[in-house]
């Protein structure tokens, strides 16, 4: 159950195995350390003195993210990854509106192996999802705010220094 969905008396699973239900809701707006954690495989573990388990949901739910990828911000959103910027995808061609984009992107969004925050030039934020095509890193861009927020905002093949900076491996 995703995190906004928790209400008081939902039942959540502890390490072991038990349930325990929902005593209260709290939302905290203060600036606190965070991690963004990685974990192999199923993407689950346990926290707290409770041990309840969580699931570190990284991209889209399965199904989903097509909503992030107007046709309108097709041609745009890929052209990083077209001639003569990159030959991961052929050039634009309005024949196929966008949907060799899409297929390369939706995998992508919806099972990561990276995801972090970043701020576009312009000082535009955005969700970042990262995934090997063909053992080469593509990352995608989606607007955090503004007019166009949860839509793709642009998609990369990072550089060497982009690929050490966001800790891809």
């Amino acid at each position: 159950m995703p995190a906004a969905a928790l209400e008081i008396g939902s039942q959540v699973q502890r390490a072991n195995g038990t349930t325990g239900i929902v005593a209260a809701i709290e939302f905290s707006y203060d600036s606190q350390l965070m991690y963004n954690l990685t974990v192999a495989a199923a993407h689950t573990y346990f926290v707290g003195d409770e041990q309840w388990l969580v699931h570190n949901a990284c991209g889209f739910a399965p199904g989903t993210a097509i909503s992030a990828l107007p046709s309108s911000r097709l041609q745009h959103a890929s052209h990083h990854l077209r001639p003569p910027n990159s030959n991961i995808l052929p050039n634009w061609s309005g024949k196929n509106g966008g949907q060799d984009f899409i297929d390369l992107a939706v995998p992508i969004l919806e099972n990561p192996a990276y995801t972090f925050n970043h701020t576009l030039k312009g000082g535009f934020p955005v969700r970042s999802f990262a995934g090997k095509v063909n053992g080469q890193w593509i990352v995608i861009h989606i607007f955090k705010s503004g007019k166009d927020k949860g839509t793709v905002a642009t998609a990369i093949v990072p550089g060497p220094q982009q690929i050490l900076n966001w800790g891809l491996k």
